[in-house]
């Protein structure tokens, strides 16, 4: 089968010089798993809030990975909505080819700072990245949940939205976002095992879920819940490349 992974990042090291962090297991996903196509971020994950220089230099070193290697990576337009360029900065990345944009712990997804945003992937047709997650001590910045997931998915039924991490709290998110159909659910970074899945897959069926790893994490836990699933191996390629294959538009590159 093919794979896609729609949920993989590199990492800026802002107090030094800018490294590569990610590529290792990059490769690894390439060569041992097969995967065959990155749809990839760059943060820089002690700025919870980063200003307009550490977005672009973010998105800078995604493109450069872009340029290196065009067919495997696409690239994900990292944004802070509370920077005052947040629009001109999509304009530059969708003029660059990235084909989607990551808003991670800066702001809640459906706080007002992200309606033009919003607006502006409706009218590209391009989907958004959204961090989501509970935890059971402090929240980590401005972290997302399902329920602020659902404001924004109810506030633009046309924005193509992917909730990632399967909601941080698959038993409650599922629930929460199971009738928005412009909702999509990637399995990244997801620590649960089949049981999970399997609710995500009895929630939202296959044609909502998509595979992600959330390098520089191993690929092989996220594939294994999808891969142990027992359903048919075309709603596993569903999952694992055509969702993203559609999301994406690839059949426009």
């Amino acid at each position: 089968m093919k794979i896609y992974d729609a949920h993989a990042h590199l990492m800026l090291d802002l107090p030094g010089e800018p490294w590569y962090h990610g590529r290792p297991q990059l490769k690894r996903g390439e060569e041992l798993y097969g995967i065959e196509k990155y749809y990839i971020s760059t943060i820089d994950g002690p700025a919870l809030w980063p200003d307009e220089d550490c977005i672009g230099r973010c998105n800078d070193m995604t493109y450069d990975f872009m340029c290196e290697r065009p067919e495997l990576v696409r690239g994900m337009a990292y944004l802070n909505c509370r920077n005052a360029n947040t629009l001109d900065e999509l304009k530059k990345r969708v003029d660059q080819g990235f084909v989607g944009v990551k808003l991670w712990v800066s702001q809640l997804c459906d706080d007002p700072c992200v309606d033009p945003l919003a607006e502006a992937l409706i009218e590209l047709d391009m989907p958004v990245l959204l961090h989501v997650f509970y935890k059971s001590n402090s929240v980590y910045g401005d972290e997302s949940r399902a329920n602020h997931v659902r404001n924004l998915a109810d506030r633009y039924p046309d924005l193509k939205i992917i909730m990632a991490h399967l909601g941080g709290d698959v038993y409650h998110a599922m629930r929460v976002i199971k009738d928005c159909p412009n909702v999509y659910v990637d399995n990244s970074g997801s620590r649960g095992g089949g049981p999970d899945m399997r609710f995500a897959y009895d929630m939202v069926g296959a044609d909502r879920l998509l595979f992600g790893s959330d390098c520089p994490i191993d690929a092989a836990p996220a594939l294994g819940q999808i891969l142990d699933l027992d359903i048919s191996d075309e709603e596993k390629e569903k999952m694992l490349w055509k969702n993203a294959h559609k999301l994406f538009k690839e059949d426009m590159r």
